[in-house]
């Protein structure tokens, strides 16, 4: 889902002159707008714009600079941004507070970024956007460096719709290399079956969930059952990181997310959790939905 440039004077957070770390509502708020300022980045260099004028407020406003904008070397264009925040005192962050916020934008219609944008959303859709040499590489390893400066205690994950994707394969590299770090991901893409887009009888939906799922259990079992070491390694290391969700429920490019959780919920109550964990192996699962809240409805 593509959004036009946003102006933090109009519809930006203005009432957070007080940012409680602690508080959700607050953090959700906040990253959100350093999300919404790369997304601002870009429309300045398409236009030629100093990013100081006008975009910095969506960061300056909450006391962060921007420390790197992270460009894409296929088409030049910034796909999103390194925030550092500022303190007062030498090695001391308000209490909960991230020192890093890496912040990812999603798709831009407009001009040259639209042929570039959309390549990657199909390859979010065919899943091989982890082979992505221009974008989810350097993502990685700007990330990787970062935390590699400041350690991933302190350092959050922030994207909206293939930003998001860009953000959630971020965040699964590192915490396959044990590093799990606080991620934000806003209208993350999920499209699943197309026959559930066309049913609107939930109840009709949630069998199909379900006899997806039995199907997957039954194919373990079919093939004897036998899941290697390797794959519960890497089940057991994502399974400790728990991305922050942030859904639409209007929007069919991510609100098929409710569908899954409630699935296996419901999979949890007939079957019991070991069920879960098995069939997780084949499909495992990214976090839990913590919020159903669009950024952009």
């Amino acid at each position: 889902m593509a959004i036009e440039r946003g102006n933090f004077d109009l519809t930006g957070p203005k009432q957070l002159t007080e940012v409680d770390w602690t508080n959700n509502h607050h953090r959700r708020a906040v990253v959100a707008s350093l999300v919404e300022g790369a997304y601002n980045l870009e429309y300045d260099r398409q236009e030629s714009r100093d990013p100081q004028v006008q975009s910095s407020r969506w960061w300056n406003f909450f006391h962060f600079q921007l420390k790197r904008a992270l460009v894409d070397d296929k088409d030049s264009s910034i796909y999103g941004a390194v925030y550092e925040i500022k303190h007062t005192h030498l090695n001391h962050l308000p209490k909960c507070a991230p020192k890093y916020v890496i912040a990812f934008r999603g798709t831009i219609l407009k001009l040259s970024t639209a042929k570039r944008d959309l390549k990657l959303n199909i390859k979010v859709l065919t899943d091989v956007l982890h082979m992505d040499r221009h974008r989810f590489k350097p993502a990685l390893e700007a990330v990787q460096q970062v935390v590699q400066e400041a350690g991933s205690a302190n350092i959050w994950l922030a994207g909206h719709s293939l930003g998001s994707s860009i953000a959630m394969m971020v965040g699964k590299s590192m915490a396959q290399e044990g590093k799990c770090m606080e991620a934000f991901l806003f209208n993350p893409p999920l499209l699943g079956n197309v026959l559930l887009k066309i049913i609107g009888n939930q109840y009709l939906q949630d069998a199909m969930r379900l006899t997806e799922t039995l199907c997957n259990f039954g194919t373990l079992f079919v093939g004897g059952g036998h899941v290697r070491q390797g794959q519960y390694d890497q089940f057991n290391a994502l399974s400790s990181w728990i991305p922050n969700l942030f859904v639409n429920r209007h929007d069919p490019i991510c609100s098929e997310y409710i569908g899954h959780f409630r699935n296996r919920n419901n999979v949890e109550k007939q079957f019991g959790a070991r069920m879960i964990g098995r069939v997780a192996v084949l499909q495992p699962t990214l976090g839990v939905l913590k919020a159903a809240v669009g950024m952009n409805p």
